[in-house]
């Protein structure tokens, strides 16, 4: 009974040589018919898949801007020609062709390629002059690119490009959530009765501020004065020397950008403005081993507005420049105090400031 398997096994192997033989099914183990024509032949007889700016010249030589124009057929073309990069010779195709791209430069330097593209959609004309331009020279610059974003309204058209450049529009980037720090100089112009207590003197400012999309913003300032009153402050019959008297403001504003940019900001104001005489306390100290007391400090609550500007430097073309100088001129009330000041008291300022982006690509 032990010769039993091996009959079997011959069996088996003598019927799978029939079959290859006859030429009978085969089971899926490398017994399929190979194609009659080689590889090599095959290959040969596939067209070639042109080069990105092959393909786009054929189409701006065939005026076929509606291609062009679609964002969709600019990215399928440009996929199809990394994969045909890699396995063929830019270098012998373009020269091959010379007469070819001779033509497309031709066209792209006269006043037909304009005049074609006046012919377009703004949005269509905009995309269209950006891949054009990005295919046959090379590189745009990124701000160029900005510029033509913001006469595209197609989504597609736009996604296609931020993706591709990593950029936003200029709107999307004003509006962004934004910080602005600053210190500066400045000085406040009394009048209204407050001009015969306080004598017009230059302050230090510094000021935080964010901005909510872009246009409508929050600021903190605050500022200080060492300044000479008129007369010195009697309370009680005791006399505190105006020399130790200092003059503080802190402001609480609103603020909404008439015009915004890279470059300028301007903006009207408005909030409240708390005023504040007052002595340091090391020198509040001697008064109190001299008197027996200090300084009662005057404290008053007023609103202020006035418009504000700046102009600022540095940082890249395609996003809002970082470092500025700023300029605000306001008026502002003292409210009811007993420094008996009724009216509007005027002030400016000059500010170096720095203005940085919240929000990332």
């Amino acid at each position: 009974m032990r010769f039993i398997p091996f009959l079997i096994l011959a069996i088996s192997f003598t019927h799978a040589l029939a079959q290859d033989a006859a030429g009978e099914e085969n089971w899926g183990w490398g017994g399929e018919e190979l194609p009659n024509e080689s590889f090599r032949t095959v290959t040969a007889n596939t067209a070639r898949v042109p080069l990105f700016d092959e393909a786009l010249g054929e189409r701006l030589l065939n005026k076929d801007f509606k291609f062009i124009a679609n964002a969709d057929s600019v990215r399928d073309a440009a996929e199809k020609s990394q994969i045909a990069y890699r396995h063929a010779s830019q270098y012998q195709w373009n020269a091959e062709r010379a007469e070819f791209f001779k033509n497309v430069f031709a066209y792209l330097n006269s006043d037909a390629w304009e005049q074609d593209l006046e012919k377009l959609p703004e949005g269509d004309a905009a995309f269209i002059r950006v891949v054009v331009y990005d295919a046959f020279f090379d590189s745009v610059d990124r701000r160029y690119v900005q510029i033509q974003l913001s006469k595209i309204t197609d989504e597609k058209q736009l996604t296609y490009l931020k993706k591709i450049y990593h950029i936003k529009t200029e709107a999307e980037e004003l509006h962004n959530g934004r910080l602005l720090l600053g210190f500066g100089i400045g000085a406040n112009f009394f009048s209204n009765g407050a001009d015969d207590i306080i004598k017009n003197a230059p302050s230090v400012d510094m000021n935080i501020g964010y901005c909510i999309y872009g246009r409508y913003c929050i600021d903190f300032h605050i500022g200080g004065i060492k300044c000479d009153l008129k007369e010195d402050v009697v309370q009680d019959g005791y006399t505190y020397s105006k020399k130790d008297i200092s003059y503080t403001t802190i402001e609480g504003l609103f603020r909404v950008n008439v015009f915004t940019s890279y470059d300028f900001d301007l903006a009207v104001f408005g909030g409240l403005r708390l005023h504040a005489l007052e002595i340091d306390s090391k020198t509040d100290e001697k008064y109190k081993e001299k008197y027996g007391r200090t300084m009662d400090d005057f404290y008053s609550y007023g609103y202020t507005t006035g418009i504000m500007g700046a102009k600022y430097f540095g940082g890249g073309n395609a996003a809002p420049k970082i470092f500025g100088v700023g300029a605000r001129i306001g008026v502002a009330t003292f409210g009811d105090t007993d420094l008996n000041i009724t009216g509007y008291n005027w002030y400016a300022t000059l500010n170096v400031l720095v203005r940085v982006g919240t929000s990332e690509m």
